[in-house]
């Protein structure tokens, strides 16, 4: 996908899965099947939204059955809320969990969402960084956001 060029350019090893993360029983397979070609995986960037609930804990499951540890980066939407986000996520101990809040930009007295280089560059600080928290742009109040 060509959103996914600019990520892919200027990370080294990345394994790029496109699939519907709806589907849950193909998902399943597929990230089943990452782990058997790989052995083990290091790290997952995911951008699932919430019309999928069943992706993360998924995704979270069957990588966390390997025993190295693992990082998951976890792309979050401007109108998600962080602490319930954090509440229904169970996060296994080898995994260290991070994640990018992505927000809106305000210019000359309007709102405009983030482009895909400014998600893509600050997606590559969270894996190079590892540290637990971003937040991209501004978040509140979201109704300035939606107004684009």
């Amino acid at each position: 996908m060509k959103k996914m060029d600019s990520l892919i350019k200027q990370c080294n090893n990345i394994k790029p899965l496109y699939l519907d993360y709806h589907n849950t029983s193909n998902l399943k397979f597929e990230v089943e099947e990452q782990v058997r070609k790989l052995g083990h995986i290091d790290l997952i960037v995911v951008w699932v939204h919430s019309t999928a609930p069943n992706a993360l804990p998924t995704i979270i499951n069957l990588v966390a059955k390997q025993p190295n540890k693992w990082s998951l980066v976890h792309i979050l939407g401007s109108s998600l809320n962080l602490e319930t986000i954090k509440k229904n996520i169970s996060v296994p101990e080898n995994c260290n969990y991070s994640h990018v809040h992505l927000g809106f930009v305000r210019e000359n007295n309007t709102a405009r969402w983030l482009t895909n280089t400014e998600i893509s560059s600050w997606v590559i600080r969270a894996i190079s960084q590892k540290e637990a928290n971003y937040i991209v742009g501004t978040i509140e109040p979201w109704e300035h956001g939606r107004n684009k």
